[in-house]
This record gives C-alpha cells, structure tokens and sequence, in this order.
C-alpha cells in the first residue's frame, strides 16, 4: 500500500530555502546594477515597497504551481467526479462551532483542562492561511492516554484513547462500532503520531495543550476520492487526521451528520490511521465513519485499488502554515 508523502529531511529544506533566497537576492541585485531606478532613498523606499508585493504575489503564484506539480494522476480513476454527497444542510450553512465552545465540549467530556486551549483560541489569526480550512479541535492523544492509561506504548494508549471516545459517542447519540475488539497496537499503523509530522508542529506550536487547535476541512475537499488517490491530492501542507481526531470532531459536532436525504450523507474517512485486516495482507483499509438508518458507524474501508472508486466518504485533513 501506498505511505504518506514523508517529511522532506532537514538538508533538503535547508538547500531549497537557500535557494530561494538567492533568487530573491539576485532580482533585488540585478534591478539596482542596472539602474532601472536611482539609488536616492525615496526612491529606493517607494522600490522596497513594490518589490515586498510583488514577492508576496510570487510566493503565492510559486505556491500554486507547486500544489499542481506535487499532483499527479496517480489512482486517478478512484474518484467520482459527478459526486452528489454533501454536509447536512445545518453544518453546511453554520460550519463548525466558535473554537471556544468546541474546547470546553471536549475537555468535559474527558475531564481535560481547558485554560491553555483558551488561551491559544485568542491568539489565531482573524483570516486563515488556506481558504479550504476552517478551526477545529481535540485532546490531545497522548494527554488522554496518559490520564486514563499511564505508562503503556503509544498505540496501546492510543487505542484504549479510541475506546473511551467510542463511549462517549455512544452515550451521545445512535452509534455502533461495527469493528468492535479489531482496532488493537497489532493491527493499526498510524501515520500521524506526534514525532517528525505536520500534525506534531501544531501540538508543539501549542505546548502540550491538553486540547489542540488545527486547521482543518471534514472531508468536502476530497469527496469522492478513494484515500489513496486523497493522499496524491494532498497539498503541502496538507495531512490526513486519524479515527481519533475525526471522532472528537463528530462528537463536538453531532450536526455533522444527519442528512435528511440519506443518500447525500457525506462520510469521513480517516487517512492519518492504517489498518491490517489479517497478517501479510499489508495496510489496505482505513478507518471511517458513515450513517446507516439514523446511526453513526465506525467501520474500515479499502483505501483504494481498481474498481474502488466512491463517493461514500471524503479524507479529513488537517493544514499548517505554510511557514510553520
């Protein structure tokens, strides 16, 4: 199966800075060697200021061409382009809750502590970096694991974590867990552990914080893609968020799901989690949640392959700042 795109090493993102820097020293020289203004400083001011625009309007435009190249064709015919599957129309027209009131659902729900999450709340910017991305957050992970279970290895925590979310879900609303007893360290892989990863920069950006803060889309981005054609599609600083995450943002938004027309209803794929169904099949399946009559499921589905193009579900994502 199909991995990640990794993390480019640390000398390969040094080189291309340092690479497009001297191209912007090398424009800035090569305007002022040729004399296209002189050199008193009014007018160097009034080129300064051209000059910062005109780099924000590259960088962008730079940015653009290099989400279009990082795109390939690759499982291209594991997606429907003519999907009808949308949000329920009380979560399309509203979107996700104040960032506050999603903070104080999920830390009493989990009996977490909210001060540092408020306190970050305060600080995000007015206008996000990705026009595809909107506020939302969860536990952190470890913190849960932690509390309710200390001392275990990472997966152990994580999916006992997962135990304990399923049962606020279920005491929340109709929920079944179809894959009861089959998430267990042997058959989860997660590519989204908080070590060396997109996610990992927002968890430090914030300090441990017992609830984190992401940017994220619930899946409209990428309706009608199999996970492994949602993987091709991944903007740079783009990555998938696992059956953890997914499954405290249902939990903060239960209007997330409930189409009147079952049909439409939009399901989420879980693209940061991987799962092996039986030993030596490989990572083929990952975890997802969709409604059947009235009841929020949790179950796995194949991330992709011949013939598996669907539009049931659309990958949850998560994004960073592009200078992050």
């Amino acid at each position: 199966m199909p991995r990640l795109k990794r993390e480019p090493s640390q000398a390969q993102v040094n080189e291309w800075r340092r690479k497009w820097e001297d191209l912007g020293r090398n424009v800035a020289t090569d305007l002022l060697s040729e004399q296209l203004v002189d050199k008193d400083s009014d007018k160097l001011w009034w080129l300064e200021q051209r000059f910062l625009e005109f780099a924000q309007a590259q960088r962008q435009a730079a940015h653009q061409i290099l989400e279009n190249i990082l795109k390939t064709d690759k499982y291209l015919d594991e997606e429907v382009k003519d999907t009808i599957r949308e949000y329920p129309p009380e979560f399309k027209a509203k979107g996700p809750k104040p960032i506050q009131d999603q903070i104080k659902i999920l830390a009493d729900a989990f009996k977490l502590y909210p001060g540092n999450a408020l306190a970050f709340a305060k600080q995000l910017p007015a206008k996000q970096w990705d026009e595809r991305a909107q506020w939302y957050a969860f536990p952190c992970v470890e913190v849960v694991a932690e509390k309710y279970l200390p001392g275990k290895p990472p997966l152990v925590g994580y999916c006992y974590a997962m135990k304990l979310l399923f049962e606020k879900l279920a005491a929340s609303r109709s929920f079944s867990n179809d894959r009861e007893g089959q998430v267990t360290e042997k058959t989860i892989r997660r590519e989204v552990p908080y070590s060396g990863t997109k996610l990992a920069q927002m968890v430090e950006a914030q300090k441990r914080s017992e609830i984190v803060i992401v940017a994220a889309q619930f899946g409209w981005e990428h309706r009608g893609r199999s996970v492994y054609r949602a993987f091709e599609s991944f903007s740079p600083t783009e990555y998938g968020l696992g059956a953890f995450e997914v499954g405290c943002m249902i939990y903060a938004h239960p209007e997330r799901f409930g189409h009147p027309d079952p049909k439409k209803e939009l399901g989420c794929d879980c693209p940061g989690d991987q799962i092996s169904l039986t030993r030596g099949d490989g990572y083929n399946n990952n975890p997802c949640y969709s409604t059947r009559d009235g009841t929020l499921r949790f179950k796995f589905s194949v991330s992709g392959g011949t013939g598996n193009a669907r539009d049931e579900c659309g990958a949850v994502t998560g994004y960073v700042p592009e200078r992050q």
